[in-house]
């Protein structure tokens, strides 16, 4: 995994990484700004960027204005159209910005100086902008004519592909409206990926970001404070469990759904259906009649077990290894003593989404039952009525998250762009997989179906929520890829599931 750490972290282990390696700050440069361009030329190559694009490099007084220099100085010599922007944003430059332009200036390159005035800088049609102003230097929002150039940029048709990040980027916390940024469709960061993309305040300025390696020293990275983890595919395959090959279907776990009332059949259906490819054994949903009637049709694959008209009533749980509570059962009286009934009298592994979250929130008495492996499956505006009160950021929601499930003693799965899982101990592991087209009603009810097969499995709290999140998020590009994300809905997510599994299992 890849950890998430904070921008005077990182810079602290550049440092690190100079002396450790024996390079100078000039070599690091030089890894950045090589890496970059070639992302860039990747990105021209795919046709990402117009046709027979040019570039125009806005280079700022600092490191990260070195680093563009660099991609340059690489565009030129791959045969590229470049021209030079100097933003003197400051009257000092770095001394590795210095060399850099001297590089540049050896090449018969004449950059254009702009000090107080953006009348002069142009932007020439079918021209690539690559922002290399500030990246991580901004520490205060953009005033001034540095503000209104930021702003021409935006203005502009110009593709925009940010270096490190996007000139003005808020921090954590911070929200997009109140700074100026450059809104870029492509950014190219280095090495690790920075809390504040994974959030909307800020992140929707990044566009599609990449991560270019710099070769940081991998213990330096171990000596600093984690405010999170990235979680990739191979962090995943390696939790997943060979199946034996004398297995049976009592070896995998029998999942228990609840899940469907009136009006809601099909969550019940899309969370059996989830459930249904998560590998589980055995899985038996309880549901109103008519649910079961539309899942006997659906998904033939599934016991089921008819819920009393008030709903109230619940099978034998004994032989259940994991249960999930929630998708569709309504608030009504009779749901309410359902999940208290569950919470009384089952300790094992649990999922709680949906309709149970919001009864959670009006018992608080509940909330205390949650038992220790339980994973709760909130969006933003769940986790924000569990916690009683409206986030002022994602970030701000982030903690208060961390927070419930170190009270809770639960793992709580955070629903988003960028998934995050709070773990009982203060730990954040980050999704990387998914896409906005999963953002259609009944996509969650999927994910909760998949983490009971898991969790009946015999795969603990957090191996399973890491394991359902990724695959659910691949099985959502899958979809994309093939269908788009217009057009995708909840159930082409049990149908790429297989493909998401395979892909893992390779």
């Amino acid at each position: 995994m890849k950890p998430i750490i904070s921008n005077e972290d990182l810079r602290r282990v550049e440092r690190i990484t100079m002396h450790t390696q024996g390079i100078g700050a000039l070599e690091l440069m030089e890894r950045a700004g090589h890496g970059c361009a070639e992302r860039i030329l990747d990105l021209e190559k795919d046709g990402r960027l117009g046709h027979e694009p040019s570039y125009v490099v806005l280079a700022g007084m600092g490191n990260n204005g070195g680093d563009g220099l660099v991609v340059a100085r690489h565009l030129l010599q791959a045969g590229e159209h470049v021209r030079v922007v100097l933003v003197m944003h400051r009257s000092t430059p770095s001394p590795e910005q210095v060399a850099q332009l001297e590089g540049l200036t050896k090449m018969g390159i004449d950059p254009l100086v702009v000090k107080d005035l953006i009348g002069g800088v142009e932007f020439l049609e079918n021209e690539v902008v690559i922002d290399a102003i500030l990246g991580s230097g901004a520490d205060r929002p953009l005033e001034g004519w540095l503000r209104d150039l930021v702003a021409k940029v935006n203005a502009s048709d110009n593709r925009v592909i940010a270096i490190d990040l996007p000139t003005g980027m808020p921090d954590v916390g911070a929200l997009l409206v109140e700074h100026a940024c450059i809104q870029a469709q492509h950014t190219l960061t280095f090495e690790l990926p920075r809390l504040n993309f994974l959030f909307p305040e800020a992140g929707e300025c990044l566009g599609a970001w990449q991560l270019v390696p710099i070769g940081l020293d991998k213990a330096a990275l171990g000596l600093v404070d984690q405010v999170g983890n990235w979680v990739e595919a191979k962090d995943v395959s390696e939790l997943l469990r060979p199946r034996p090959r004398f297995g049976h279907k009592g070896t995998f776990g029998h999942g228990l759904i609840v899940a469907g009332w009136e009006g809601f059949h099909g969550a019940g259906v899309l969370s059996a259906q989830g459930c249904a490819r998560s590998g589980v054994g055995l899985f038996t949903v309880h549901a109103p009649l008519a649910t079961i009637q539309a899942l006997n049709i659906a998904l033939p694959d599934a016991m089921t077990s008819v819920a009393e008209a008030d709903f109230s009533s619940l099978p034998d749980l004994a032989r259940f290894s994991a249960l999930a509570i929630g998708p569709g059962i309504g608030t009504g009286h009779g749901a309410v003593q359902l999940v208290e009934e569950v919470l009384t009298h089952w300790t094992g592994p649990m999922v709680v989404d949906a309709d149970a979250l919001t009864i959670l929130f009006s018992r608080p008495d509940l909330a205390a039952r949650i038992p220790p492996k339980a994973i709760l499956t909130p969006h933003p505006k769940e986790m924000d009525r569990l916690l009683g009160q409206p986030s002022p950021s994602g970030y701000d929601r982030l903690l208060l998250t961390k927070a419930f499930a170190s009270q809770h003693n639960c793992h709580v799965v955070l629903k988003g762009a960028y998934t995050a899982i709070c773990t009982p101990d203060g730990r954040v592991f980050f999704n990387s997989t998914g896409n906005v087209g999963m953002a259609k009603g009944g996509s969650g009810d999927v994910l909760t179906g998949l983490l009971t097969g898991l969790l009946a499995q015999g795969y603990g709290p957090l191996e399973a929520s890491l394991i359902g999140t990724h695959l659910h998020g691949a099985a959502g590009d899958l979809a994309g890829t093939s269908l788009g994300m217009d057009a995708m809905r909840a159930s082409d997510l049990v149908a790429f599931l297989p493909a998401a599994w395979q892909m893992l299992r390779s």
